[in-house]
């Protein structure tokens, strides 16, 4: 019984509440952006089955795409099961192709509803690589530069 009330606690709590009903005002959005090796999904508005055609376009680009995938939380405001799935979906793709799934911007709750399901994708930390400092005080110190 306590390991019941402990699964409900930690996995179905988090995803309780009212449902969501999508208004035709409310826009949704998704911008896929892509640099050298990464790609960056930009999600904003409410995403639920009913307005998912375009994200599904959107998600299957950067399956089929290489580099990592990051997902941008910032702007969104609430999201169901099937939003999920896609996401799942996305990660599967991009598994097998050996990149990652990451997540950025996302607050309490959207955290707490992925990790109830399993879903605990890091934040992305780019790699900065070391810019060689070739300025005059760095060539002076090596002795090559003289003055004529």
């Amino acid at each position: 019984a306590l390991a019941l009330v402990g699964i409900l606690w930690t996995r179905i709590r988090p995803q309780w509440g009212k449902q969501f009903t999508v208004q035709p005002s409310v826009m949704t959005q998704a911008v896929l952006k892509c640099s050298e090796n990464e790609l960056r999904i930009e999600l904003q508005g409410d995403f639920h089955h009913k307005n998912l055609d375009e994200l599904r376009r959107i998600f299957r680009q950067a399956a089929a795409a290489s580099g990592d995938v990051i997902l941008e939380f910032a702007n969104i405001g609430s999201f169901d099961r099937s939003f999920l799935g896609l996401i799942l979906m996305l990660e599967k793709h991009t598994s097998i192709r050996g990149a990652k799934l990451f997540v950025e911007g996302a607050n309490v709750r959207q955290l707490k509803v992925l990790k109830a399901n399993d879903m605990r994708y890091p934040s992305y930390k780019p790699v900065r690589r070391k810019q060689a400092n070739v300025g005059e005080n760095s060539l002076r110190s090596h002795g090559s530069v003289g003055r004529v």
